[in-house]
This record gives C-alpha cells, structure tokens and sequence, in this order.
C-alpha cells in the first residue's frame, strides 16, 4: 500500500487468529498472547526489516536498472489486522473481558511504527469513514 509515496506494510491474518491463550497465565492477573500473535507480529517485524534492507542497499532496482520499489522508504508503517473483537470476551466475566482488552490496548500502545487492529475495528473504520 503507498500513501503521498511513502510505504506502508500491512499484514492480513485470519480473523479466526486467536490473540489471547485458552487460558490466564501471565503475571499480575494479565493474560498471555497465543503463539500465533506474537509469531505474526515477530513476521511484520522482519518484512519491514526486510524492506529497509532492500531499500538501503540499492536492491529496489533489478538487474536492468528499473526501479522496483517505486514508493519511497523511510522507517515505513506497519499495520496488523489479526483477530475479533470477541477474542476479548473470555470466559464472559465483565472483569475477564477487561484485563484482555487493557493487556492488548497497553501493549499495541507501547509497539513503535506497528498498528495492531482487530478486523471489527478495521469495519467499524471504514464504516466510519464512508458514513453520510
């Protein structure tokens, strides 16, 4: 994706991706993130990485000399769209619900240049942006 010609990377998982383990085992009464969050966040990483890398060292032309990678990287934004809103239910306890959503919200909060949204917010975006 490339809006006003810089990159922005974004990686699309499953909705039926779980975000949370079945059950609590964190400390301090959080919840722990499922292998397969940490490892989709653990694989945006690396595309950026990857990208930078290429963009750096002049791989973003081919052997011709035409330029590959026509939008412009600087230190580009990541976005995760992974998961539901009801991963945040649990065992349907109120205060349940709670800690899984303050554990999520502080930790995308405290994640530089990834955005972390779940597919309901990403509807609720766009419905958003396209209301009269």
């Amino acid at each position: 994706m490339n809006f006003t010609h810089y990159s922005v990377l974004v990686e699309i998982k499953r909705p039926d991706t779980p975000i949370f383990q079945q059950r609590r085992s964190g400390r301090a009464g959080t919840w722990r993130f499922s292998n397969e969050f940490m490892d989709a966040i653990s694989q945006v990483l690396e595309q950026k990485a990857e990208w930078l890398v290429q963009a750096q060292t002049g791989q973003n032309y081919d052997k011709s000399g035409n330029r590959r990678l026509t939008a412009r990287t600087r230190d580009p934004k990541a976005i995760l769209v992974i998961g539901r809103r009801r991963d945040f239910e649990g065992d349907g306890s109120a205060r349940d619900a709670e800690v899984r959503r303050a554990t999520f919200e502080l930790f995308r909060r405290d994640t530089r240049n990834l955005d972390i949204v779940t597919f309901d917010e990403l509807l609720d975006r766009a419905r958003f942006i396209t209301r009269d």
